[in-house]
């Protein structure tokens, strides 16, 4: 008797038992353990191989017969590459298996999935959302090469781009009118709107805002934010005031300020200027308002408190200053203060109000108070210059300084008279106004430009009422034109518009107040020295009059004459 290869392959795995039996050639095997074919034999190498692997071909007797292989592992070149599994005999002819999750299926040559095992089935499982494909692809998770993170968004202009489960962008969707501007991936809207001498900002509904305009003495803040376009200036305070050359706000009842400071208007205690807010000392603020070179805050007990330039009276400090405040002599009395001074006497303030060298509070009760550069129509004080006991003349100078600062200072809060239920007080150059109960305006000072809204144009030292006006709900002023919000979102304006600052589409000055035609519903009305914006109730900022220094937005004309939706 002899055995084919593939018995004499398997003979390490049979037991002694089964060795003998083999060598003698003469036990009859079994029918349960090997299966005669019928063939006949002269050795086992002229027998035909089993169809199975785990069948071994002997020839017994003459006779050819298959019997099981012993159990063990199949060779190598029997194995089925890539099917999870690890193939063996189990003793009975028959072919088995047990997991072998290093027996892994080919490469399907996707970069975006991997082969493995699950348990005993191979599969390609997808690589991680966010795994690395190509040069600059990114999977999505489910096997699939794309462009960006499913479920991703960004901002393409001013329109939202979503991440779809294919990995790619879709197509932009616009922001809507009431959220013009895409941050962050999303959309973004104005919530309020604040102006300068000859800048502006914008307060969006995620608590950033963005600034435009003249920069010059890093007004805007945080290096100079040129456009509405550019990032956003995280830093800011809310509660903002602006100034021509410096602005602060408020955070958590403490003031900040930025810009410049070369009059100790920052109130940091140095003159140095900041692009970024610096606190002022000065806790439990409930309102700021900056002016030309001074600053004021009204603390929460309605105490009010100045510091910066004085040369005009600004601070409120009852001390009549000098004419002049000297670079090397400025810790001189009148001089600026980097200190924070209490008004003395004032109590109760409710509004705050600060123009370019005066300012003035409006309390619970009665009429505003003003102080520092004379809006004309304030009282003259009463130390004239008088001759000399000999019948000498004045002394000129003495004469000179009554005439040319002191007639028009004010260094004490003093009552502007003639005045009753008044609800807001605003100030311009050399002009204020104040709304009063009944929906009316009344304006005092210098007219001839028809500031005071009235003909024939000329100035006034008492309040009179503003031409065509009723139904007022807010007022704002500039240089030398102002503007009311009327009832229903209408907005008139009257004065100077040789920069076409009254929005009427020209530029002839009015002695009366005149609607402003094709300007949405107005929310709210802010002014600046020659220019004017409004944000209307649907969320678009409308501006109009000078912009030769980008306040009327990115990419808009030096001069519109009517107001236009800035282009964000």
């Amino acid at each position: 008797m002899t055995a084919s290869w593939r018995t004499l392959a398997s003979l390490t795995l049979l037991g002694a038992g089964a060795l003998w039996a083999l060598g003698a050639c003469k036990v009859k095997i079994p029918s349960s353990q090997g299966e005669a074919t019928g063939l006949e034999c002269e050795t086992s190498e002229t027998c035909p191989y089993p169809e199975s692997p785990c069948l071994l071909a002997m020839c017994l007797d003459g006779e050819c017969v298959h019997v099981p292989a012993p159990q063990g592992n199949l060779p190598e070149d029997e194995q089925e590459r890539g099917d999870c599994k690890q193939r063996y005999c189990d003793g009975h002819g028959n072919i088995s298996s047990f997991p072998a999750r290093i027996d892994l299926p080919a490469d399907d040559g996707n970069p975006c999935t991997e082969a493995m095992c699950d348990v005993d089935l191979p599969k390609q499982s997808p690589k991680p959302a966010g795994a690395r494909c190509g040069d600059e692809g990114l999977c999505n998770g489910a096997g699939v090469c794309g462009v960006c993170l499913p479920g991703k968004e960004r901002c393409e202009g001013n329109a939202v781009t979503r991440c779809g489960d294919e990995g790619q962008w879709s197509r932009p969707e616009a922001c809507p009118t009431k959220q013009p501007l895409c941050a962050e991936a999303k959309c973004i809207g104005v919530v309020a709107i604040a102006s300068g001498r000859s800048h502006a900002c914008a307060r969006f509904d995620d608590g950033t805002v963005r600034c435009w305009g003249a920069n010059h003495r890093g007004q805007l803040g945080d290096s100079g934010v040129s456009q509405a376009q550019t990032p956003a200036w995280a830093a800011v305070p809310g509660g903002i005031a602006h100034g021509p050359r410096h602005a602060c706000g408020i955070r958590s009842g403490t003031a900040l300020c930025w810009g410049a400071n070369d009059y100790g208007q920052l109130g940091n205690g140095t003159y140095v200027s900041s692009q970024s807010p610096v606190p002022v000392s000065l806790p439990g603020v409930a309102e700021v308002a900056v002016g030309l070179n001074h600053s004021c805050a009204q603390a929460g007990g309605g105490e009010v408190y100045c510091w910066g330039r004085n040369d005009r009276g600004q601070l409120g400090s009852g001390k009549r200053p000098p004419t002049a405040a000297p670079e090397e002599a400025r810790e001189a009395a009148g001089a600026p203060r980097r200190e924070l001074r209490v008004i003395p006497g004032l109590t109760g303030a409710k509004a705050l109000h600060v123009g370019g060298d005066h300012s003035c509070v409006l309390g619970a009760a009665g009429p505003p108070r003003c102080w520092g550069l004379r809006p004309y129509g304030l009282p003259a004080p009463i130390e004239k210059p008088e001759p000399a006991e000999d019948g000498s003349p004045p002394d000129p100078e003495a004469v000179k300084r009554f005439e040319t600062l002191e007639k028009l200072t004010l260094p004490s809060p003093t009552v502007v008279a003639g005045l009753k239920d008044v609800r807001q007080v605003a100030c311009g150059l050399n002009h204020c106004c104040v709304r009063l109960a009944a929906g009316t305006v009344s304006c005092w000072g210098a007219g001839t430009l028809g500031q005071l809204g009235r003909s024939p144009r000329q100035d006034s030292f008492r309040p009179v009422a503003v031409a065509g006006l009723a139904g007022v709900e807010r007022i704002a002023l500039g240089t030398d034109f102002g503007c009311a919000l009327l009832s229903g979102g209408k907005v008139s304006c009257w004065g100077a518009n040789q920069q076409g600052q009254l929005g009427t589409g020209s530029e002839a000055k009015t002695g009366k107040a005149t609607i402003i035609e094709g300007l949405p519903v107005v929310s709210s009305l802010h002014l600046g020295a020659s220019f004017a914006c409004a944000l209307t109730v649907d969320g678009g900022v409308h501006c109009w009059g000078s912009g030769r220094e980008g306040q009327l937005g990115p990419g808009s004309a030096e001069l519109q004459r009517s107001p236009k939706p800035i282009p964000w």
